[in-house]
């Protein structure tokens, strides 16, 4: 069996024993309720440093702000900023992301973000890259208390100077507090990468998630999300 074969089987395990022992938790009634979400946070940070090892990557960071703001009955307008580290120690810098976007009826959303982006260890070197991209939102799907979503997205790349395409498809899920997504991207080569993200919303405006990117160099992110 291929290496990277054992890991992602290691990874879907450990997901599944989350998943149960979050509904453990969720069901069992001597844990007092101003202990529960303690412990579904603790829990959720064991999983990251599960998949890390799983990954045999070391965790990065990733501190991002979302903004969603309706002005008018058709138009809204969304954005997300991102500072990434490799590690947790935020010492190697990853990206710098400025995506904003405006959005039709939530359905269709036209933007443009601004990425500096480091190379992994010691060299300093960094790029450039200025993105336009489409949306294509699904709306939402609701079956009891889960909630379904589906995004397409096109992609027009300058990187450097050097142009390319690529088209995103992310499905996420979201259950009382708890949210996952998968997203696929796709280029001219066919795969670029996967993310599956897992987290929980703390607060109204504050989330943390585990991440786990599936690429030529695959890593895992701690990733931290304020949302106003």
């Amino acid at each position: 069996m291929q290496l990277d074969t054992f890991y992602n089987i290691e990874r879907l395990y450990l997901i599944n024993i989350f998943y149960k022992t979050i509904k453990a938790v969720d069901t069992c009634r001597e844990i007092q309720d101003e202990y529960r979400h303690m412990y579904k946070k603790i829990l959720l940070l064991v999983l990251l440093a599960a998949l890390s090892s799983a990954s045999n990557a070391e965790p990065g960071l990733w501190l991002a702000t979302d903004y969603n703001y309706q002005f008018s009955d058709n138009w809204s307008v969304r954005g997300d900023n991102q500072w990434r580290s490799w590690d947790l120690e935020k010492t190697d810098f990853n990206t710098l992301l400025l995506r904003n976007s405006i959005v039709l009826r939530d359905r269709l959303g036209f933007g443009y973000a601004f990425l500096n982006r480091g190379d992994f260890g010691e060299s300093d070197k960094v790029r450039t890259e200025h993105r336009t991209f489409q949306d294509f939102y699904f709306g939402t799907q609701q079956l009891w208390s889960v909630t379904a979503k589906h995004r397409l997205r096109s992609e027009q790349r300058w990187v450097d100077g050097e142009f390319s395409t690529r088209y995103r498809w992310k499905f996420a899920i979201d259950y009382k507090d708890w949210f996952a997504y998968n997203e696929l991207f796709l280029t001219s080569d066919w795969f670029n990468q996967n993310r599956t993200k897992v987290g929980y919303h703390v607060t109204e405006h504050i989330s943390v998630a585990g991440q786990f990117i599936n690429s030529e160099r695959n890593s895992t992110q701690l990733v931290l999300t304020w949302t106003f």
